[in-house]
């Protein structure tokens, strides 16, 4: 039916995709390695608005370990929480800045965090919640 996904490949014993491609109606896709619940395991989730995520995921579909791709030009690339949000890592945004280090589960700079910017400069330094607390000089 038009409105129900499409899998194609190996199959768990539940039905569930275990291996291979499954294509929803809007054309979005994921492929690779699939939990017996249906979620990506290992794979690649592709969305026609841009959005790509390559790598490792939660059982609850989530990203856990590898590199997402904004529309908007940014890169995350790293080990995510739960939520899916970055836990430590990298971030390239689309405004020539550089973001490396640890994140909260809000995605907000927490800890040591490397801050650079080719023309801009640096703000290399410890943060709380997304807050310069102290910066390296």
């Amino acid at each position: 039916s038009p409105d129900k996904w499409i899998d194609e490949g190996e199959f768990y014993e539940n039905g569930k995709l275990k291996n291979g491609k499954k294509t929803f109606p809007d054309n979005n896709f994921m492929e690779g390695e699939f939990y017996e619940n249906g979620k990506l395991k290992n794979g690649k989730k592709e969305f026609l608005s841009g959005f790509i995520d390559i790598g490792e995921f939660n059982n609850n579909g989530n990203m856990k370990k590898g590199i997402k791709h904004h529309p908007n030009g940014w890169i995350e690339e790293g080990e995510f929480y739960e939520n899916g949000k970055l836990k430590n890592g990298r971030i390239i945004q689309n405004n020539g800045w550089k973001i490396e280090g640890e994140f909260n589960n809000s995605g907000k700079k927490n800890g040591y965090c490397l801050v650079r910017h080719d023309t801009i400069g640096n703000k290399d330094g410890y943060y709380i919640n997304g807050k310069l607390l102290w910066k390296k000089y």
